[in-house]
């Protein structure tokens, strides 16, 4: 998917959630009913996260011409309580990736961590991570993580929920000596469908080289992910999530990464 194409998807987002459905509505019973209906309905909501991605992508956008390239990513998370009523915290995902040009696993990652829930909603992490990728016809890039973060919810906005997570990455790498520094900025809106088992779901994520390093990495904005799919509660306590992702990537000194992602989740809690 080009540049051009994510800013038409954008833009078609945009007018559905805000004035397609209210239009003829507004006609019969004039604008400040149409705004009125808007806001109580958690549209408004949507549409603002659909603004801000896609500005974030814009604002990240550098004259370069972006490269395209699909790929098909799958993740385990588990996390949750170690018993019940407990403010210790145990965490995992584990990530299965397909790469252009790789035969088979392209990149697998593995993260357990330990938390502690400081109230009803923060919760501080700590953990490591275990980053394999594979390239046909040249050796793997294996990376090592120590990570920190903070977790946190919102409360309920306009119908559904909105979180957020801030993670700090000491990362090293087989292919150099530097530590590389990286900052994560993550926000999620999910928000169900009344009477059923399934959910919509937005989430975006920023990432931000803090230093440069002697294996390639520059300071500055590393990368963006945008994710808009559907979650499906299909027991009590696990759910699976599935939509497109769109992760544009700054390279330096070659042209930048359009990489188009199905993604697949499972998430299953403690």
């Amino acid at each position: 998917m080009r540049r051009d194409d994510v800013r038409v998807l954008a833009i078609g987002l945009v007018y559905q959630a805000c004035w397609a459905p209210d239009r003829m509505g507004a006609q019969k019973e004039g604008f400040g009913h149409m705004v009125r209906s808007w806001l109580q309905s958690g549209r408004s909501f949507v549409v603002v996260c659909v603004i801000t991605c896609f500005g974030t992508l814009v604002a990240a956008s550098t004259p370069a011409k972006a490269e395209d390239s699909f790929q098909l990513w799958s993740a385990l998370f588990v996390n949750g309580p170690v018993k019940d009523d407990s403010n210790l915290l145990l965490w995992f995902d584990g990530h299965a990736r397909s790469m252009d040009g790789v035969d088979g696993l392209g990149v697998s990652i593995l993260r357990p961590g330990v938390g502690y829930r400081l109230s009803d909603n923060l919760s501080g992490w700590v953990g490591y991570a275990r980053v394999e990728a594979r390239q046909d016809g040249a050796p793997d890039v294996i990376e090592d993580r120590i990570w920190q973060q903070a977790t946190y919810n919102f409360g309920t906005v306009l119908g559904g929920r909105l979180s957020g997570r801030s993670r700090l990455e000491q990362r090293f790498f087989n292919t150099g000596s530097d530590t590389a520094w990286r900052w994560r900025q993550f926000f999620r809106y999910d928000r169900p469908f009344v009477d059923t088992p399934f959910r919509f779901v937005l989430w975006n994520e920023t990432f931000i080289d803090l230093n440069d390093t002697d294996f390639g990495i520059e300071s500055g904005f590393g990368q963006n992910r945008t994710f808009i799919g559907a979650g499906w509660q299909f027991s009590k306590p696990v759910r699976v999530e599935a939509g497109y992702l769109f992760n544009p990537i700054s390279v330096p000194n070659a042209a930048d990464l359009d990489v188009n992602i199905f993604s697949i989740n499972l998430f299953v809690p403690l």
